[in-house]
């Protein structure tokens, strides 16, 4: 983008020299008497470059405006791009609490069946001296 600010800038000063050297030609012309057909051409000449000056200086524009576009939707795009990885990490914490919460689940039933049955086996064991 600085060598699209480079050109602009150029073609800004192109514009200003040719308006110049046509206003000092104009008065050169005046000043000496010299209304000819070579004069009338230079003068044509300068209006065609200045157009052509303005038309360059216009796509610079356009095209300035155009990379600033582009920089910016590609820099979302890079955004939103940085975004699914979260996203996907986010889906993967998600289940693994889910995952968390159902082994949980189990440890309390293994839990409670533990709790229920081992002190009644460990009274029997305990009544019953043959079983040691």
């Amino acid at each position: 983008m600085d060598k699209i600010s480079s050109i602009r800038v150029s073609l800004h000063s192109t514009s200003a020299t040719i308006t110049a050297l046509k206003l000092y030609f104009s008065k050169w012309v005046e000043a000496n008497g010299h209304s000819s057909i070579h004069a009338d051409a230079l003068m044509s000449a300068f209006d065609e470059s200045l157009a052509q000056a303005s038309i360059y200086l216009n796509s610079a524009e356009n095209l300035d405006v155009k990379a600033k576009d582009t920089a910016m939707l590609l820099s979302d795009l890079l955004s939103y791009e940085n975004t699914i990885p979260l996203k996907n990490n986010s889906d993967a914490m998600r289940k693994m609490a889910q995952q968390a919460t159902k082994d949980s689940r189990s440890i309390n039933v293994i839990a409670i069946i533990t709790t229920t049955f081992v002190p009644p086996t460990v009274t029997a064991v305990s009544a019953n001296p043959e079983l040691h």
